[in-house]
């Protein structure tokens, strides 16, 4: 369980179950992540649906390639969100806790 609250610290065997989030700042939480449960910010992002979490479908269209959900039938690009977003997961990869 990942958690601020840390009521769920004082819980018999907390310590095998529970990462407590110490910080508010996002990109801390992300490196803490990455540290305590060994997380791989950089392998395979935007490879899922945000829907209901299928493999996305690498397909070419015209304006480059697109993914695709064979469940929802949902369509996927990569925009300027994307771009911004790789930036800040190998930030979190590769950063040490401040």
């Amino acid at each position: 369980m990942i958690t601020r609250d840390r009521g769920f610290l004082e819980r018999r065997d907390a310590e095998r179950w529970v990462v407590l989030l110490e910080t508010q700042a996002l990109d801390d939480q992300a490196r803490l992540l990455r540290e305590r449960l060994g997380i791989n910010w950089l392998r395979a992002p935007f490879s899922r649906c945000l829907v209901c979490n299928c493999r996305l479908h690498t397909v070419l269209g015209r304006q480059g390639d697109l993914r695709y959900c064979c469940r929802c039938q949902k369509l996927y690009w990569e925009g300027s969100h994307v771009r911004r977003m790789r930036c800040r997961l190998k930030q979190w990869q590769l950063c040490p806790l401040s």
